[in-house]
Parts: structure tokens; C-alpha cells; sequence
């Protein structure tokens, strides 16, 4: 009886290796990542020497396999009334950024940014800061200058 008690004992053991095994590999290899989307409303600033303006973006947030991403489209009410499309993308606290100017009068122009930042996985906050460059139909205007952007964002029901 004792023989047949560690028999099935040491079966138990092999059986529930193998199926951790298993799993951990399906886990690791196999397994289908879903992408976190959540939408957000933020509010930044462009500052150069002398002038800071300020800008909202309504912004998609996907993160997916430890890439972050924003898509979406901003506008800038004064002076200029300038609204065009943003995008970007973070890995590991640091993003790089385009807008690009759809309005008339902006078309042409575009900022390129470059910053540090991080989304707050409990309240959905998220904060970028850096530097931008202004271009003019891809060249640099010699306009440079920092930016800020924060808001919350706001989980988006699971498909």
C-alpha cells in the first residue's frame, strides 16, 4: 500500500511538471497578446523663447507587446487656430512624437518631438515632457523649443 501511495505520489508530481511546462510555453510562445486601448484627453504647451501655447489632443492610447502608442488629433485655438492629426510611440519611458498642421494657413508645418514620459497603469495619467523641432515642408524652420502634455486616460470596453 505505502509502495502504491508514492507511485501515484511521484505520477502526480511528473504530471503537474509537465503541465506547468506547458503551460509556462504557451504562455511565453504561444499565446495571443491583446492590445490595451484607452482613449485620452490631454492638454500640453509649446514653449520657445518667447511665446507658450497651449493645445488639446484627443488621443488613442494602445499599448501592445511593451510598446506604447497616441493617435489622434489636436487643436490649437490661438493664435493661430491650428488643428492637425499626432502620433507617436514610447518604449521603456521614452517617445518620440509628429504633429503635423491641417488647418489653413499651417499646412506644411509639422513638430517633431522627442521626450520622457509614462502612463500610470491605477489612474490613468499620463505625463510627456521634452524638446521639439519646428519644420516647414520637412526642414527645419530653426524654431526649437520644449513641450508638455498631460491628461487622463480613460479604458476602452474589451472587443
Amino acid at each position: 500500500m505505502f509502495w502504491n501511495v508514492s507511485k501515484s505520489v511521484r505520477r502526480s508530481r511528473v504530471v503537474y511538471r509537465f503541465g506547468l511546462a506547458t503551460l509556462t510555453c504557451f504562455l511565453i510562445v504561444g499565446a495571443p497578446v491583446r492590445a490595451q486601448t484607452d482613449t485620452c484627453n490631454l492638454e500640453g504647451s509649446w514653449k520657445d523663447r518667447d511665446t507658450e501655447v497651449k493645445f488639446t489632443w484627443t488621443a488613442e492610447y494602445t499599448l501592445k507587446n511593451g510598446t506604447e502608442s497616441l493617435t489622434g488629433k489636436y487643436v490649437q485655438p490661438s493664435p493661430s487656430n491650428e488643428t492637425g492629426e499626432a502620433k507617436g510611440s514610447g518604449r521603456t519611458g521614452d517617445w518620440t512624437l509628429t504633429f503635423v498642421s491641417k488647418g489653413p494657413g499651417n499646412t506644411g508645418y509639422s513638430r517633431d518631438l522627442t521626450g520622457e514620459g509614462a502612463k500610470d497603469p491605477l489612474t490613468g495619467f499620463l505625463r510627456l515632457d521634452g524638446k521639439y523641432t519646428l519644420k516647414k515642408n520637412g526642414v527645419e524652420t530653426g524654431q526649437e523649443g520644449v513641450f508638455e502634455i498631460a491628461g487622463r486616460c480613460i479604458a476602452q470596453p474589451k472587443k
